[in-house]
């Protein structure tokens, strides 16, 4: 270990085996470790939360009303961006370098979700209202869950409502809590939207309540961050900024 890794407080780490400990530090290393491997990082999560091998060959890991999917690659090592959406991903729950055990964080509100769709998937952005800019190379770190249609659909051809599983997977990644704000394309039968507010409505009538607005864009030509500000704006949780005349 790096004589710049983390000191993590073994006081702390009580019930903790000295190989979840490892994998702990190199999460936190600095600089980022190379040697993290999957079999590790699923241990370790196993242990402190929760590693579930999704069907479509996703990782996803909870843990405390976090998480997070990673698409293991070849390797068996995660590569340095995986490591730091793991990273993220413990400190939003509260975890931190100082110890392998959650801190006490100051409470939170649950963040509000965004759910981008179209025929090809549904993206899944937190709405955070602290987070008043966003640059587009942070969105990756943002991504709250990527849905791919065709992994959900046995049929291409069908549609809603015969095309129910892809909308159950969406249902799925759906926070507890928070306000959701759907943003789609289209209109009429051709929003993806409003497919999933008519099967939320039909089979998950409590979700369904918790949506606040259903926003129309043209997704092709409007990038993650204008999205999640158009969301934001939605909700109230930033002021409008006024026009730029620059154009």
């Amino acid at each position: 270990m790096s004589h710049d890794a983390p000191t993590i407080d073994r006081a702390l780490a009580q019930g903790i085996s000295g190989t979840h400990r490892a994998a702990l530090e190199k999460v936190f290393q600095h600089p980022l470790t190379h040697n993290l491997t999957w079999r590790e990082l699923t241990n370790l999560f196993e242990t402190i939360g929760s590693a579930e091998q999704r069907h479509n060959g996703d990782l996803r890991l909870r843990i405390d009303g976090e998480q997070l999917s990673l698409k293991p690659a070849r390797g068996k090592d995660l590569d340095a961006t995986e490591i730091m959406d793991v990273r993220h991903l413990l400190v939003r729950a509260g975890w931190s370098d100082r110890g392998t055990e959650p801190i006490t964080p100051t409470p939170a509100p649950t963040p509000d979700i965004l759910v981008v769709i179209d025929h090809a998937g549904a993206r899944l952005y937190p709405i955070h209202a602290e987070n008043q800019t966003m640059a587009v190379e942070e969105t990756r770190h943002l991504l709250h869950e990527h849905i791919d249609r065709r992994r959900h659909d046995a049929d291409g051809d069908e549609k809603y409502p015969a095309d129910t599983h892809f909308f159950e997977a969406v249902a799925e990644a759906l926070p507890a809590k928070g306000r959701i704000v759907l943003v789609s394309e289209g209109k009429g039968q051709s929003n993806e939207a409003g497919h999933l507010v008519a099967y939320l409505t039909q089979h998950h009538h409590l979700v369904s309540t918790r949506i606040a607005d259903n926003l129309v864009a043209d997704l092709s030509h409007t990038t993650v961050p204008q999205i999640v500000t158009l969301a934001r704006t939605a909700l109230g949780t930033m002021p409008i900024a006024p026009a730029d005349d620059a154009g």
